[in-house]
Formats: C-alpha cells, structure tokens, sequence
C-alpha cells in the first residue's frame, strides 16, 4: 500500500469537503477485532472485551470508503488509543509538519487551520486527529452536537470495516495467531484491488439521507 503525498491528501480533503462538507477533513479511522485462536502462553494479551481472543485491525479510509492506512497485530485488550499509539501509522502522522498538507484558512474560520483525521471518542485529541467534543456539561444540546463534526465520516468508515468484515467472513472462524497479520493484509489488498475496478461507495443510507437534509 503506497504511502499518501501531500497532493494525495489534498485530493482527499477535497473531496471530504464536497460530500460531507467537512473542511480539512482528510479521511477517518476505526479500529475493529480479527478473532484468532488462542496463542499459546499469552495469558489474557490477547483476549478482548467482547470474550474472545483477536488482533486489532486498525483502519484509515477516505471519504470513498477506501483504506489509505492499515495496521494490523494490536493486542485484543488494548484499547483504539493504545493501539494507535503503538503503530506505524501513528509514529508517521506525529511527523504532520512534514508529511500532511500545511494549514490552510477556510469559510468561517479566523486563519489557517490544520488537516486533520477524525476518530471516535476513544482515540486521543491531537493537532492532526479530532474527536467528537464529550459536551457532557453542557447545558443545552445544539445543533452542532447532533451532527457533530466528524459524525458522518466517522460512520461511513464504521460501515466500510463492517462490510469489509461481512464480506470477507472474518468472524466466521478463529484465524491462526501465526498467519493472521498475513492473511489480513493479504485481504485488504484484495479489497483495494476491487475497489479500484468498480469503485462502489459505501455509505450508509442513513447518512446519505442526513448529509441531504442538511
């Protein structure tokens, strides 16, 4: 999987922006369990919250539902933010001033604002990745709080990882310890490789009907 350019993520934020109207949005990321057997001598490493035993498969699709960063071997019992933490991916987005876009204004902000990804409530706030705001003393529920600002991109990367599991039968049955990094990633690139021949969006119906009434 070659690796984004400055160009590419441009592109991407582009077109964020015109299906979400998100701005500086570049693309979203999620984590999801790959059940395995159990390793031997592992103890509890491994085993995850919903019972079983799995590797994370950590994910970054763009506004098409296509994976731009993938890491696959997290521990089951880590947590997204643990997970990212430890990856490749993270160690590549701390150098943001060198490999993402340079700030840019746009409507309606005060000055050049950075790009940025978007996770769920799990993954840590940084200059590069925002999160929903908690809003938990708040005292009035506005607007902004119901479609907050990475909502529908957060969701439309849920759906992609959920299909992408669904269709690929991952749950079905456990996968070796030992060929689960392989075989997962060998998957992906099977994903890539048919969504570059019929590019086939996958958002949620819901969220297209929201992205419509607003």
């Amino acid at each position: 999987m070659p690796i984004p350019t400055r160009d590419d993520f441009l592109r991407m934020a582009a077109n964020a922006k015109e299906r979400w109207d998100f701005p500086n949005a570049i693309a979203a990321i999620d984590g999801k369990h790959v059940q395995i057997k159990a390793p031997s001598n592992s103890g509890t490493m491994y085993y995850n919250y919903l019972n079983y035993f799995s590797v994370v498969l950590q994910g970054i699709a763009d506004a098409d539902c296509k994976f731009i960063f993938i890491d696959v071997g997290g521990y089951g019992k880590q947590s997204d933010a643990g997970t990212f933490a430890e990856s490749q991916t993270f160690q590549f987005l701390e150098n943001f001033e060198k490999n993402l876009p340079k700030p840019c204004p746009f409507e309606g902000s005060d000055g050049p604002m950075p790009f940025v990804f978007v996770g769920d409530d799990a993954y840590p706030l940084k200059v590069y990745l925002m999160k929903p705001y908690p809003g938990n003393n708040l005292k009035f529920k506005s607007e902004f709080d119901e479609i907050n600002l990475s909502s529908v991109l957060r969701r439309a990367e849920e759906k992609n990882l959920g299909d992408f599991f669904q269709h690929f039968r991952f749950s079905k049955l456990p996968i070796s310890a030992t060929l689960v990094k392989t075989f997962t990633l060998g998957t992906v690139e099977l994903r890539l490789t048919v969504t570059r021949l019929t590019v086939t969006l996958c958002y949620p119906s819901s969220v297209i009907a929201e992205k419509k009434n607003n």
